[in-house]
């Protein structure tokens, strides 16, 4: 009896086994996915007739989700499949979406982003008439201001769409007022420096600053790299593993953990020591922020304020949009990154950033969305998240969908004044 056991067992085993080999050989036979980062998407040089983008792409790059979507630039290095003739057709109300990765449609579908499904909404109720949106990666406002008044004007927009990435984009307009860009109280209301020594050095001595100590609960480090480790955080994360099946069964486990709660990625994978400045965007939330960050405040609506002037010296509606981060709106990633990076709650107000910018708004006249609370109405009601897996900021397609439902009423008061 004992035999027939051990036989068993050891033929279930070895069927196994062949099984996993066969099943191994069959994921090498097939093609490996083309699909690459979206940053080949990008422009290697200066900004070009729309933004940062690269003219003429057309790839698949990768989704977040192990898998690949389509992205296709146009020949004037606008997120969209059509061209843009200059000036607009007759009939035409067109739209300039500008912002970073957000707006850019980070790891999303050609039909998935914000702007293309604002653009399908409006055409919908305005039939008569032909809605354009076209989508430009302009990296931060202050870079965004540039492109406008050098570029984006050329096209004869009739609404501008600015979005704010609460966290990198104060930390961008920080590092490049003063080094790469210059500021005028008359047209063009900027100028190009290009002081790249200058600025290198600066941004160094912003990588070095870190929250203040009192804002962190104490931790120590099990080595001289910061801790806790990668892996200790994003155990879900999926891993390109040496055999094609074990690739496969952590892009499904990647697949099926990522609702779980998460926070963001650190820049400098840092989380003893939280940098003031990082992607995270920590410091800004700050109910007692430095020195420093009150300058980043001040220099951002800076921005805003000749974003402003310049529009209305061409009679250009202007609409600026807050792009929150994803601990604003899901609680479940707010609570894990206070335990990641060892938060003290009591220091942070996670909706101090948007009071500021909306009140700076009101008081100068500029129209200002804040999509916070209905995109955090939308999660709470489907508990689904509305960002990418894998501990990142952007927002998944839920949330794109989310952000142009309450985007594209707010622009429709523009399209029928």
């Amino acid at each position: 009896m004992n035999k027939r056991i051990a036989l068993n067992g050891l033929l279930i085993l070895v069927s196994t086994l062949v099984s996993l080999l066969a099943a191994e050989l069959v994921l090498r036979a097939l093609p490996v996915s083309k699909g690459r980062l979206d940053y080949l998407a990008y422009r290697k040089e200066s900004l070009g007739p729309g933004g940062y983008l690269r003219e003429n792409f057309a790839g698949h790059v990768e989704d977040g989700f192990g898998g690949t979507v389509l992205w296709i630039n146009n020949s004037q290095g606008f997120r969209n499949g059509k061209e843009f003739a200059i000036p607009p057709p007759e009939n035409t109300f067109r739209i300039l979406s500008m912002g970073d990765s957000f707006t850019a449609g980070y790891r999303l579908g050609q039909d998935q982003t914000f702007s293309f499904l604002v653009e399908r909404l409006l055409t919908d109720k305005h039939r008569s008439r032909n809605i354009e949106v076209m989508i430009s990666a302009i990296e931060d406002p202050l870079t965004g201001l540039y492109y406008l008044t050098s570029h984006g004007i050329d096209y004869s927009p009739h609404l501008v769409v600015l979005g704010i990435t609460l966290g990198n984009d104060l930390a961008q307009i920080y590092s490049n007022m003063g080094q790469v860009y210059d500021l005028r109280a008359d047209p063009p209301f900027v100028m190009r420096r290009n002081d790249l020594a200058t600025r290198e050095a600066w941004v160094a001595k912003l990588e070095a600053q870190t929250l203040p100590s009192d804002c962190l609960t104490p931790r120590v480090s099990r080595d001289k790299r910061s801790n806790p480790a990668w892996s200790d955080i994003y155990p879900w994360m999926p891993q390109k593993e040496k055999w094609r099946l074990a690739t496969l069964l952590s892009q499904v486990r990647g697949r099926f953990l990522h609702e779980a709660p998460q926070t963001v990625v650190s820049n400098w994978e840092e989380y003893v020591a939280p940098r003031l400045f990082d992607g995270n965007g920590l410091g800004i939330f700050l109910k007692r922020p430095p020195e420093e960050v009150r300058i980043a405040y001040e220099q951002l609506f800076q921005t805003l304020s000749a974003f402003s002037r310049f529009s209305k010296s061409r009679d250009l509606p202007l609409l600026v949009v807050i792009f929150p981060q994803r601990f604003q709106v899901q609680d479940r990633d707010w609570h894990k990154t206070v335990e990641v990076y060892g938060l003290r709650e009591e220091c942070f107000d996670r909706g101090l950033p948007n009071r500021e910018i909306v009140q700076f708004c009101r008081k100068n006249g500029i129209d200002c969305l804040d999509p916070t609370p209905p995109m955090r109405a939308t999660h709470e009601g489907s508990r689904k998240s509305l960002y990418l897996p894998n501990n990142d900021m952007h927002w998944n397609a839920r949330g794109h969908e989310a952000l142009a439902e309450v985007l594209a009423p707010a622009v429709e008061r523009f399209v029928t004044p």
